[in-house]
């Protein structure tokens, strides 16, 4: 496994051997008032933006409620930047999306699999005069997309309960507990940074 591209690359990490890349992201998860993961959707996850072509024509797009070109759009920007792994890396086969659902303290790692050959049935679903929902991006059980009009990009949100009620999810769980510190109280010495750095080392991840 390598590391690969970096800023706005399609993706993170790359196999060549086993024929994978991977763009990994990092999503918040809400909890309710016991801990617990709520029904809430998770923060957003950036799957393509753009501000100049079809984002200078984003705005007159909605305007005239011509949705169908504004999905089409935003679809062929999704598709494209699949295609430039797939040119740039020979032998790349599978491209996925890593997730890591940060909940509390712990973390669940979850995955999908880009399927490009299914993007003819991603339909045009609600709209707002800001955003273009899509059908069939994702299954509605495990997410939802849609194309925001004010960051000119194609957005992805996912619904952790029920990665995790249906067992797609790896848990990590923690033992971190948060410290608040003051540094403008605190002595910035090498005595200061080594117990901070000791009580990072210190905890412990359990996977699930």
């Amino acid at each position: 496994m390598k590391p690969i591209g970096a800023g706005s690359y399609p993706v993170d990490i790359y196999n060549e051997d086993e024929g994978w890349a991977a763009d990994i992201k990092m999503l918040n998860a809400k909890l309710n008032n016991t801990g617990e993961l709520s029904n809430d959707e998770s923060g957003e996850a950036s799957l393509g933006q753009k501000f100049e072509g079809a984002g200078v024509d984003l705005d007159s797009l909605f305007s005239s409620r011509q949705y169908e070109a504004i999905k089409d759009a935003w679809l062929g920007i999704f598709a494209d930047k699949i295609a430039l792994v797939e040119r740039e890396r020979n032998g790349i086969k599978d491209v996925i999306y890593l997730f890591i659902l940060r909940a509390g303290f712990n973390f669940y790692l979850v995955g999908c699999n880009v399927e490009i050959s299914n993007i003819d049935e991603v339909s045009v679903g609600n709209t707002t005069n800001m955003s273009v929902f899509l059908n069939n991006f994702i299954e509605e059980r495990y997410g939802k997309a849609k194309i925001y009009k004010a960051k000119k990009r194609l957005e992805l949100r996912l619904r952790p309960k029920n990665w995790v009620d249906d067992n797609l999810a790896v848990l990590f769980e923690t033992n971190f507990q948060q410290n608040h510190i003051r540094l403008y109280d605190e002595e910035l010495n090498e005595e200061f940074f080594r117990s901070q750095f000791d009580r990072i080392n210190s905890v412990k991840i359990n996977i699930i």
